[in-house]
């Protein structure tokens, strides 16, 4: 029998972050050492960083002592009104070495 059929349960959904109907995201963006290396982390996976974010981005953020559950309280703490267009979280830039940058966007 198809799920939702009567007598058969609906399989539960996957856990999301909504707002206005629109799945928000972190977006990305590490450059260092003249590589670049991108990522977008839907809100609801968040709490699985080191299961989905790139392994060279997870170590720039620890580098830069950067805790992702901040970053979703922070997002969360925001006003609604502010996620219609991207914004911009976090954007480090390190004085010693113009080619490292961390930057991080709520979209």
């Amino acid at each position: 029998m198809p799920p939702g059929a009567p007598g058969v349960p609906m399989p539960p959904m996957p856990p999301m972050t909504f707002m206005h109907g629109v799945q928000r995201v972190l977006a990305f963006d590490v450059r260092e050492g003249g590589k670049r290396y991108n990522a977008r982390l839907p809100l609801g996976l968040a709490a699985d960083v080191d299961r989905f974010l790139p392994r060279q981005i997870r170590q720039a953020l620890e580098e830069s002592e950067i805790e992702i559950g901040q970053l979703v309280e922070l997002v969360h703490a925001m006003d609604p009104t502010m996620h219609r267009h991207p914004n911009t979280l976090i954007d480090i830039r390190d004085e010693e070495n113009d080619d490292k940058r961390i930057t991080i966007n709520v979209e």
